[in-house]
This record gives structure tokens, sequence and C-alpha cells, in this order.
């Protein structure tokens, strides 16, 4: 009997240093890119000032820091769908809007309505829409600029407006 040969496949990543010129800095640039989805390398003791340099800066010396991150190529990939902005067009183009996934991971998209009455059908996700410009009147309850109206999962999601609105949903 043939033992079993298959190779696993070995996960490919992508790699990044960030230099820095205080430690102080340090904390805030990890934060930063755990958001975008890399962590520290530990084969490079990522993450902590691994080794500083010396480089020489108008007849002088200057001591700079880096640290070394690493991430999947699947985070990667996440990562440059997160930064794309979709157009999404609605009831002949009168109800428009630029999607985007925000900075903690959720979906948003934010909207220009022309007058009319519009049904967007049922819920399939939690929504929360803010008003930004005029008034829309959501499932029959008016909501002016900087209020916000919650939708749950199967209610029905109809807008009604009588001049030019616009909107953020997160869902």
């Amino acid at each position: 009997m043939k033992p079993n040969t298959k190779k696993i496949p070995k996960e490919k990543y992508e790699y990044h240093h960030e230099e820095f010129h205080n430690l102080q800095k340090l904390q805030k640039i990890n934060e930063k890119m755990e958001r975008e989805g890399w962590e520290k390398d530990p084969v490079n003791k990522g993450g902590n000032p691994s080794h500083p340099h010396l480089i020489e800066f108008n007849n002088g010396y200057s001591i700079y820091y880096h640290a070394h991150y690493k991430r999947t190529l699947k985070k990667a990939m996440e990562e440059k769908e997160r930064r794309k902005i979709k157009h999404n067009s609605y009831h002949e183009g009168k109800v428009q809007s630029l999607g985007f996934i925000t900075c903690d991971n959720k979906h948003a998209t934010v909207g220009i309505v022309l007058p009319g009455k519009y049904d967007f059908g049922i819920a399939k996700a939690p929504e929360c829409i803010v008003i930004t410009y005029n008034k829309i009147k959501i499932n029959g309850k008016e909501y002016r600029a900087i209020s916000s109206c919650d939708i749950k999962v199967n209610d029905p999601i109809v807008f009604e407006v009588e001049e030019t609105a616009a909107y953020i949903c997160y869902y």
C-alpha cells in the first residue's frame, strides 16, 4: 500500500515592513496594519523594533527602526476588495448609491434619492439608514436629516421622497 504523498499546499504570503523614527509610532503602526489584515511576522521579529539602523542625514546620523509584517494573499485580496467603490442604480436611475466597506469591515452605501416612491423589497439583513440631507419617509414614518431608521430582517423597505434627499445605509 502506497502512503499518502499528497503535498499540502503552503500558505502564500505577502510581506511588508514599516520604517519609523521613534518607538511611540509603533503602536499606531501596529493598529493600522492589523486593521488591514497584516500580522506580525515572527520569523522577522515583526512588530517589534527588530534592529535599529543608523543612516546618514545632513552630515549627521539618525536612527530609525523597522518592523516586519505578513498577510496571506487571501487577506490581501479581501483588503483590495474592501477598498473598491461600487456604483448602484435603482428605479431607472432615480435612486443611486456608492457602496463600500467601512474600516471595521461593515458594508455601507451613500445614496441620493430623487422625488418618488420606491419599494426595495424585504430586508435580508439588519440595516441602519441615516438621513444626511432633507427628509425621507421610510415605511410610512418620516425621518429628517441626522436621524436614523433601524430596519430588521424581513421588514419591508419603502422610501417616499418629496424633494431630493441623501442617506447612508449600514448593513
